[in-house]
């Protein structure tokens, strides 16, 4: 027997974007505002941030399966502690929520600002206006507000290619020139070069090795 589907329920594409509005979008501001505090070593705490991500992401699928229904940290501390520090949970990750959605929007509204100068004056209450945008889309329904989520989770991925093509383009122009700094001869500076091109090759076919069907790889 088929489960049957509530209108409240997301398909898998639908919660794909809202966890990517949720924590995939923090990779546009966190590391600005690690690099104005432990400057060249934010590229570390980024890969800090990410080992700990991946852990969180094993631990989130062995509580899907043993909770199917849902309720994430509310089920399963309810499960396991009692009703009490259920909702202790459950309040914990809401003000989670608040806080990330804060911080969230007077970052991006920052990074706005940046580009229009006359911004600068209004975050707070643009800021504001932005989670109440949100606040409404979830009150009209789940589906809606994850709909626009999907919305904004694909316009990202087309500008994350187009600044990566963008970037490697520009590095393929400059990186020549970079290499030849040093006063290395020409043949030594073109070998160089050469193996800088394998190494970003070899980094592309490896990274699109999960996305290539069954046979074609």
């Amino acid at each position: 027997m088929r489960p049957t589907r509530h209108t409240r329920q997301l398909t898998w594409f639908l919660a794909w974007a809202v966890v990517f509005c949720d924590i995939g979008t923090s990779v546009y501001y966190v590391p600005g505002i690690l690099y104005g505090h432990v400057k060249n070593a934010t590229p570390f705490f980024v890969l800090l941030t990410t080992g700990g991500f991946i852990l969180l992401a094993l631990k989130y699928i062995e509580i899907s399966w043993r909770n199917p229904e849902g309720g994430g940290v509310v089920t399963i501390t309810t499960k396991a502690f009692g009703p009490m520090w259920g909702c202790l949970g459950g309040m914990l990750i809401t003000e989670d929520y608040f806080l990330t959605t804060a911080i969230s929007a007077v970052s991006s509204f920052q990074y706005i600002g940046s580009a229009f100068p006359f911004l600068d004056n209004y975050i707070i209450v643009l800021s504001c206006v932005g989670v109440g945008i949100l606040a409404a889309l979830n009150i009209i329904g789940i589906r809606e507000s994850a709909t626009v989520a999907l919305v904004m989770a694909l316009a990202a991925f087309v500008i994350n290619l187009v600044v990566i093509g963008a970037a490697f383009s520009t590095m393929n122009a400059t990186i020549r020139p970079f290499l030849a700094k040093k006063g290395h001869a020409a043949k030594d500076v073109e070998r160089m070069h050469e193996a800088w091109c394998k190494v970003v090759m070899l980094q592309v076919t490896i990274w699109s090795r999960p996305y290539a069907k069954e046979g074609d790889w």
